[in-house]
Protein backbone atom coordinates (compact mmCIF):
# COMPACT_ATOMS: atom_id res chain seq x y z
CA UNK A 1 0.00 0.00 0.00
CA UNK A 2 0.94 3.58 -0.77
CA UNK A 3 2.71 5.24 2.03
CA UNK A 4 0.15 8.27 1.88
CA UNK A 5 -2.62 6.27 3.57
CA UNK A 6 -6.22 6.56 1.97
CA UNK A 7 -8.99 8.04 4.59
CA UNK A 8 -9.92 5.62 7.68
CA UNK A 9 -6.30 3.55 7.55
CA UNK A 10 -4.11 3.56 10.10
CA UNK A 11 -0.89 2.03 10.84
CA UNK A 12 -0.58 -0.22 14.19
CA UNK A 13 1.49 -1.77 16.63
CA UNK A 14 0.79 -5.40 17.35
CA UNK A 15 -2.11 -6.01 18.15
CA UNK A 16 -1.44 -8.83 20.51
CA UNK A 17 1.61 -7.50 22.84
CA UNK A 18 1.79 -3.43 21.45
CA UNK A 19 5.24 -4.43 20.36
CA UNK A 20 6.19 -1.50 17.23
CA UNK A 21 8.35 -3.10 15.60
CA UNK A 22 8.21 -5.81 12.64
CA UNK A 23 8.95 -7.24 9.17
CA UNK A 24 7.22 -7.56 6.22
CA UNK A 25 5.97 -11.08 5.42
CA UNK A 26 3.78 -10.74 2.60
CA UNK A 27 1.37 -8.79 0.55
CA UNK A 28 -1.63 -8.97 -1.91
CA UNK A 29 -4.92 -7.15 -2.59
CA UNK A 30 -8.45 -7.71 -2.07
CA UNK A 31 -9.88 -10.27 -4.19
CA UNK A 32 -13.29 -9.71 -3.24
CA UNK A 33 -13.80 -6.72 -4.06
CA UNK A 34 -10.96 -6.42 -7.35
CA UNK A 35 -8.95 -3.37 -5.69
CA UNK A 36 -5.67 -2.92 -6.64
CA UNK A 37 -3.88 -1.87 -3.78
CA UNK A 38 -1.09 -3.70 -2.46
CA UNK A 39 -1.83 -4.84 1.36
CA UNK A 40 0.70 -5.71 4.10
CA UNK A 41 1.08 -8.69 6.27
CA UNK A 42 3.90 -8.12 8.80
CA UNK A 43 4.97 -10.21 11.74
CA UNK A 44 5.65 -8.66 14.95
CA UNK A 45 9.59 -8.72 16.36
CA UNK A 46 8.26 -9.58 20.03
CA UNK A 47 5.63 -12.27 19.93
CA UNK A 48 5.39 -13.52 16.30
CA UNK A 49 1.73 -12.27 15.28
CA UNK A 50 1.11 -11.51 11.76
CA UNK A 51 -1.34 -8.52 11.09
CA UNK A 52 -2.43 -7.22 8.56
CA UNK A 53 -0.50 -3.54 8.70
CA UNK A 54 -1.67 -0.88 7.75
CA UNK A 55 -5.39 -1.52 8.39
CA UNK A 56 -8.83 0.10 8.30
CA UNK A 57 -9.65 1.46 11.54
CA UNK A 58 -12.91 -0.39 13.00
CA UNK A 59 -15.28 2.96 11.93
CA UNK A 60 -14.25 1.63 8.03
CA UNK A 61 -14.02 -1.92 7.72
CA UNK A 62 -17.80 -2.44 7.01
CA UNK A 63 -17.31 -0.91 3.85
CA UNK A 64 -14.70 -4.31 3.02
CA UNK A 65 -17.83 -6.93 3.89
CA UNK A 66 -20.46 -6.76 0.69
CA UNK A 67 -23.62 -8.01 1.29
CA UNK A 68 -23.49 -11.40 -0.15
CA UNK A 69 -19.81 -12.08 2.00
CA UNK A 70 -20.47 -15.97 2.05
CA UNK A 71 -20.49 -16.56 6.34
CA UNK A 72 -23.76 -14.42 5.98
CA UNK A 73 -25.67 -16.19 3.70
CA UNK A 74 -28.49 -18.54 5.33
CA UNK A 75 -28.08 -21.89 4.38
CA UNK A 76 -30.70 -24.86 5.76
CA UNK A 77 -29.47 -28.28 6.07
CA UNK A 78 -32.65 -29.73 8.02
CA UNK A 79 -32.70 -32.13 4.84
CA UNK A 80 -29.23 -33.28 5.14
CA UNK A 81 -29.47 -33.92 9.46
CA UNK A 82 -31.11 -37.55 8.21
CA UNK A 83 -29.73 -41.21 7.83
CA UNK A 84 -26.14 -41.63 8.90
CA UNK A 85 -24.66 -38.23 9.05
CA UNK A 86 -27.73 -37.65 11.37
CA UNK A 87 -27.06 -40.66 13.22
CA UNK A 88 -22.89 -39.41 13.47
CA UNK A 89 -23.70 -35.87 14.39
CA UNK A 90 -25.95 -36.95 17.97
CA UNK A 91 -23.52 -39.59 18.08
CA UNK A 92 -20.39 -37.45 18.17
CA UNK A 93 -21.98 -33.76 19.38
CA UNK A 94 -25.23 -34.49 20.79
CA UNK A 95 -27.06 -34.40 24.12
CA UNK A 96 -27.47 -37.20 26.48
CA UNK A 97 -31.64 -36.93 25.44
CA UNK A 98 -30.57 -37.40 21.27
CA UNK A 99 -28.02 -39.79 21.39
CA UNK A 100 -28.81 -42.97 19.02
CA UNK A 101 -29.79 -46.39 20.71
CA UNK A 102 -26.41 -48.73 21.24
CA UNK A 103 -26.27 -50.86 18.49
CA UNK A 104 -26.13 -47.39 16.44
CA UNK A 105 -23.30 -46.00 18.79
CA UNK A 106 -21.42 -49.19 18.02
CA UNK A 107 -21.77 -48.44 14.35
CA UNK A 108 -21.09 -45.21 14.47
CA UNK A 109 -17.89 -45.62 16.71
CA UNK A 110 -16.50 -48.01 13.89
CA UNK A 111 -17.58 -45.61 11.47
CA UNK A 112 -15.72 -42.94 12.61
CA UNK A 113 -12.57 -45.22 12.81
CA UNK A 114 -12.28 -44.22 9.02
CA UNK A 115 -14.08 -40.95 8.55
CA UNK A 116 -13.77 -38.43 11.36
CA UNK A 117 -17.09 -37.38 12.71
CA UNK A 118 -16.26 -33.31 11.89
CA UNK A 119 -16.27 -33.99 7.88
CA UNK A 120 -20.11 -34.71 8.24
CA UNK A 121 -20.26 -31.28 10.10
CA UNK A 122 -18.32 -29.62 12.73
CA UNK A 123 -19.53 -29.69 16.60
CA UNK A 124 -18.09 -30.12 19.53
CA UNK A 125 -18.64 -33.13 21.87
CA UNK A 126 -21.80 -32.37 24.43
CA UNK A 127 -20.21 -31.08 27.96
CA UNK A 128 -21.83 -30.02 31.38
CA UNK A 129 -25.06 -28.40 30.88
CA UNK A 130 -24.83 -27.84 26.98
CA UNK A 131 -24.82 -23.75 26.67
CA UNK A 132 -22.76 -23.11 23.74
CA UNK A 133 -22.21 -19.15 22.63
CA UNK A 134 -20.78 -19.30 18.91
CA UNK A 135 -18.73 -16.07 18.25
CA UNK A 136 -19.04 -14.91 14.44
CA UNK A 137 -21.94 -16.77 13.82
CA UNK A 138 -23.01 -15.54 10.51
CA UNK A 139 -26.11 -16.92 9.08
CA UNK A 140 -26.65 -19.32 11.88
CA UNK A 141 -26.08 -22.57 9.93
CA UNK A 142 -23.82 -24.11 12.93
CA UNK A 143 -26.21 -23.06 15.81
CA UNK A 144 -29.37 -24.32 14.01
CA UNK A 145 -26.80 -27.97 13.49
CA UNK A 146 -25.89 -27.90 17.47
CA UNK A 147 -29.58 -26.52 18.74
CA UNK A 148 -31.25 -29.52 16.60
CA UNK A 149 -28.67 -31.87 18.54
CA UNK A 150 -29.52 -30.50 22.02
CA UNK A 151 -27.86 -27.78 22.98
CA UNK A 152 -28.91 -24.14 24.39
CA UNK A 153 -27.31 -21.80 21.83
CA UNK A 154 -26.44 -18.22 21.77
CA UNK A 155 -25.06 -16.01 18.79
CA UNK A 156 -22.61 -13.17 18.20
CA UNK A 157 -21.72 -11.62 15.07
CA UNK A 158 -20.64 -8.03 14.06
CA UNK A 159 -23.24 -7.86 11.36
CA UNK A 160 -26.92 -6.87 12.14
CA UNK A 161 -28.20 -8.64 8.95
CA UNK A 162 -26.57 -12.23 9.80
CA UNK A 163 -27.80 -11.33 13.72
CA UNK A 164 -31.37 -10.98 12.48
CA UNK A 165 -31.47 -13.47 10.10
CA UNK A 166 -30.06 -16.00 13.42
CA UNK A 167 -33.23 -14.29 15.25
CA UNK A 168 -35.62 -15.04 12.49
CA UNK A 169 -35.46 -18.49 13.26
CA UNK A 170 -36.25 -18.29 17.28
CA UNK A 171 -32.13 -18.49 18.10
CA UNK A 172 -30.91 -16.03 20.78
CA UNK A 173 -28.08 -13.79 18.71
CA UNK A 174 -26.55 -10.33 19.68
CA UNK A 175 -24.88 -8.06 17.28
CA UNK A 176 -21.12 -7.32 18.37
CA UNK A 177 -18.05 -8.29 19.72
CA UNK A 178 -16.57 -9.50 23.06
CA UNK A 179 -16.93 -8.23 25.71
CA UNK A 180 -20.43 -7.67 25.28
CA UNK A 181 -22.94 -6.48 27.99
CA UNK A 182 -25.56 -8.03 26.86
CA UNK A 183 -23.85 -11.02 28.17
CA UNK A 184 -22.34 -9.87 31.27
CA UNK A 185 -22.93 -12.28 34.20
CA UNK A 186 -23.59 -15.38 31.58
CA UNK A 187 -21.97 -18.83 31.87
CA UNK A 188 -21.01 -21.11 29.28
CA UNK A 189 -20.00 -25.19 28.82
CA UNK A 190 -18.34 -24.03 25.30
CA UNK A 191 -17.45 -20.85 23.66
CA UNK A 192 -16.86 -21.35 19.57
CA UNK A 193 -15.03 -18.95 17.49
CA UNK A 194 -14.86 -20.46 14.11
CA UNK A 195 -13.23 -18.65 11.66
CA UNK A 196 -14.11 -15.22 13.46
CA UNK A 197 -10.79 -14.37 15.21
CA UNK A 198 -8.49 -13.56 12.65
CA UNK A 199 -11.74 -10.79 12.29
CA UNK A 200 -11.35 -8.53 15.10
CA UNK A 201 -9.06 -5.56 16.03
CA UNK A 202 -8.32 -7.01 19.97
CA UNK A 203 -7.60 -11.07 20.10
CA UNK A 204 -6.59 -10.48 23.31
CA UNK A 205 -9.75 -8.15 25.20
CA UNK A 206 -11.57 -10.84 22.83
CA UNK A 207 -10.06 -13.97 23.79
CA UNK A 208 -9.75 -12.74 27.67
CA UNK A 209 -13.73 -11.97 27.41
CA UNK A 210 -14.73 -15.89 26.46
CA UNK A 211 -12.73 -16.74 29.08
CA UNK A 212 -14.66 -14.86 31.58
CA UNK A 213 -17.95 -15.92 30.15
CA UNK A 214 -16.73 -19.92 30.33
CA UNK A 215 -17.66 -22.22 33.26
CA UNK A 216 -14.82 -23.77 35.20
CA UNK A 217 -13.61 -26.66 33.30
CA UNK A 218 -15.53 -25.10 30.09
CA UNK A 219 -13.10 -25.06 26.65
CA UNK A 220 -12.93 -22.39 24.19
CA UNK A 221 -12.49 -23.73 20.54
CA UNK A 222 -10.98 -21.90 18.03
CA UNK A 223 -10.46 -22.23 14.20
CA UNK A 224 -8.29 -19.75 12.46
CA UNK A 225 -6.80 -20.06 8.83
CA UNK A 226 -3.09 -21.45 9.80
CA UNK A 227 -0.54 -18.95 8.22
CA UNK A 228 2.19 -21.44 9.02
CA UNK A 229 0.45 -23.62 6.08
CA UNK A 230 1.87 -25.07 3.12
CA UNK A 231 -0.58 -23.28 0.68
CA UNK A 232 0.42 -19.58 1.91
CA UNK A 233 3.58 -20.13 1.48
CA UNK A 234 2.96 -21.82 -2.36
CA UNK A 235 0.12 -19.75 -3.14
CA UNK A 236 1.75 -16.51 -1.95
CA UNK A 237 -0.93 -13.32 -2.61
CA UNK A 238 -3.46 -16.17 -4.11
CA UNK A 239 -3.64 -17.98 -0.74
CA UNK A 240 -7.33 -17.97 -0.13
CA UNK A 241 -6.85 -17.46 3.30
CA UNK A 242 -5.41 -13.93 3.14
CA UNK A 243 -8.53 -12.28 2.43
CA UNK A 244 -7.57 -9.12 3.24
CA UNK A 245 -7.89 -6.58 4.51
CA UNK A 246 -10.97 -8.50 6.26
CA UNK A 247 -8.42 -10.83 7.63
CA UNK A 248 -6.71 -8.96 9.89
CA UNK A 249 -4.71 -11.05 12.16
CA UNK A 250 -2.72 -13.95 11.12
CA UNK A 251 -2.03 -16.69 13.39
CA UNK A 252 0.50 -20.03 13.36
CA UNK A 253 0.59 -22.56 16.25
CA UNK A 254 2.84 -20.53 18.52
CA UNK A 255 1.06 -16.90 18.20
CA UNK A 256 -2.03 -18.72 18.92
CA UNK A 257 -0.37 -20.59 21.94
CA UNK A 258 0.52 -17.01 22.91
CA UNK A 259 -2.80 -16.02 22.78
CA UNK A 260 -4.41 -18.49 24.32
CA UNK A 261 -1.78 -18.06 27.76
CA UNK A 262 -2.09 -14.47 27.87
CA UNK A 263 -6.41 -15.11 28.53
CA UNK A 264 -5.37 -17.50 30.91
CA UNK A 265 -6.35 -20.65 29.35
CA UNK A 266 -5.19 -23.96 29.54
CA UNK A 267 -3.87 -25.05 26.06
CA UNK A 268 -5.68 -28.46 25.59
CA UNK A 269 -4.72 -29.51 21.78
CA UNK A 270 -3.28 -26.74 18.87
CA UNK A 271 -3.42 -28.70 15.17
CA UNK A 272 -3.62 -27.92 11.60
CA UNK A 273 -5.67 -29.71 9.40
CA UNK A 274 -6.09 -29.06 5.40
CA UNK A 275 -9.82 -27.85 3.80
CA UNK A 276 -9.56 -29.13 0.56
CA UNK A 277 -12.05 -26.45 -0.17
CA UNK A 278 -9.40 -23.60 0.44
CA UNK A 279 -7.01 -25.64 -1.51
CA UNK A 280 -9.69 -25.15 -4.25
CA UNK A 281 -10.15 -22.39 -3.85
CA UNK A 282 -6.76 -20.82 -4.01
CA UNK A 283 -5.81 -22.59 -6.87
CA UNK A 284 -8.89 -20.56 -8.36
CA UNK A 285 -7.52 -17.47 -6.94
CA UNK A 286 -4.31 -18.52 -8.88
CA UNK A 287 -5.47 -19.19 -12.41
CA UNK A 288 -7.38 -15.95 -12.17
CA UNK A 289 -3.67 -14.52 -11.38
CA UNK A 290 -2.04 -16.00 -14.04
CA UNK A 291 -4.81 -14.38 -16.24
CA UNK A 292 -3.41 -11.07 -15.04
CA UNK A 293 0.16 -11.98 -16.20
CA UNK A 294 1.25 -13.53 -13.21
CA UNK A 295 3.62 -16.62 -14.07
CA UNK A 296 2.04 -19.86 -13.28
CA UNK A 297 2.63 -22.72 -10.90
CA UNK A 298 3.63 -25.42 -13.78
CA UNK A 299 2.35 -29.16 -13.63
CA UNK A 300 1.73 -29.54 -9.75
CA UNK A 301 -1.11 -27.24 -9.50
CA UNK A 302 -2.61 -28.97 -12.93
CA UNK A 303 -2.65 -32.22 -10.75
CA UNK A 304 -4.07 -30.68 -7.43
CA UNK A 305 -7.00 -29.72 -9.62
CA UNK A 306 -8.35 -33.41 -9.81
CA UNK A 307 -10.11 -33.64 -6.78
CA UNK A 308 -9.00 -37.51 -5.54
CA UNK A 309 -5.30 -35.85 -6.08
CA UNK A 310 -6.30 -33.01 -4.04
CA UNK A 311 -7.67 -34.86 -1.24
CA UNK A 312 -4.83 -37.47 -0.68
CA UNK A 313 -2.66 -34.16 -0.66
CA UNK A 314 -4.45 -32.68 1.97
CA UNK A 315 -4.53 -35.57 3.54
CA UNK A 316 -0.69 -35.54 3.50
CA UNK A 317 -0.12 -31.87 4.49
CA UNK A 318 -2.36 -32.74 7.51
CA UNK A 319 -0.34 -35.94 8.63
CA UNK A 320 2.41 -33.21 8.30
CA UNK A 321 0.97 -30.14 10.33
CA UNK A 322 1.18 -28.45 6.99
CA UNK A 323 -2.77 -27.77 6.76
CA UNK A 324 -4.46 -24.47 5.85
CA UNK A 325 -6.94 -24.68 9.21
CA UNK A 326 -5.76 -24.29 12.58
CA UNK A 327 -7.52 -25.56 15.52
CA UNK A 328 -7.54 -24.63 19.38
CA UNK A 329 -8.23 -25.44 22.05
CA UNK A 330 -7.96 -23.65 25.46
CA UNK A 331 -9.78 -24.69 28.66
CA UNK A 332 -10.60 -22.79 31.70
CA UNK A 333 -8.98 -24.56 34.70
CA UNK A 334 -9.96 -21.69 37.65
Amino acid sequence: MDADLPDGWETIACPMCQFEEFDGVCSSHDWILSSAARLRVVRCRACGLAYVNPRPTAAQIGKYYPADYAPYRHRDEKSRQRGVRGAMLRWAWGAPAVRPNAMACAAMRLLSLVRRPETFGFGVPYQGQGRLLDFGCGGGEFLRRMQSLGWSVTGVDFSQEAVDRVRSVGIEAHQGSLPNALLAGRRFDVITMRMSLEHVFEPVAVVKAAAELLEVGGKLVIIVPNFAAWDRTHFQEAWFSLDMPRHLLHFDPSSMRKLLELAGLQVQTIQATADDGILRKSLALQVQREGNGAPGRGWGDRLLRIKPIRKCFGSYLTRRGWGNDLLAVGVKTA
